[in-house]
């Protein structure tokens, strides 16, 4: 068994910070109350192309702290790891395949 290194990205994409979203099982108005982010606004940032950088680099900012501040792991690869211990809440990883067509976004 070959144990790959984790290797954490600064280039975050829109599929994994919907992803980040999904793991922590919050909702749109969560963000927007936690972290002053107009909902018109995240929802047009979760509406760009999933493989893409979000356009806005204040909000992907302001996103991935809120984020990496619950547990959010965010690494190379389109992957998002949750990393939660305490409350029951099990870990998950979210990955996507780089390969994918990705203009069917």
């Amino acid at each position: 068994m070959q144990i790959k290194p984790i290797h954490y990205t600064n280039e975050i994409t829109v599929f994994q910070f919907r992803a980040a979203r999904y793991s922590l099982r919050i909702t749109r108005n969560d963000i927007t109350h936690d972290t002053g982010i107009s909902s018109s606004t995240l929802s047009e940032l979760e509406n760009e192309p999933l493989f893409s950088a979000p356009k806005s680099q204040k909000t992907a900012f302001s996103l991935r702290t809120f984020y990496e501040s619950r547990g959010i792991i965010f690494l190379e690869g389109n992957t998002v790891k949750y990393d939660h211990s305490g409350d029951g809440v099990p870990n998950y990883i979210f990955y996507i395949e780089n390969n994918l067509d990705q203009t069917n976004s």
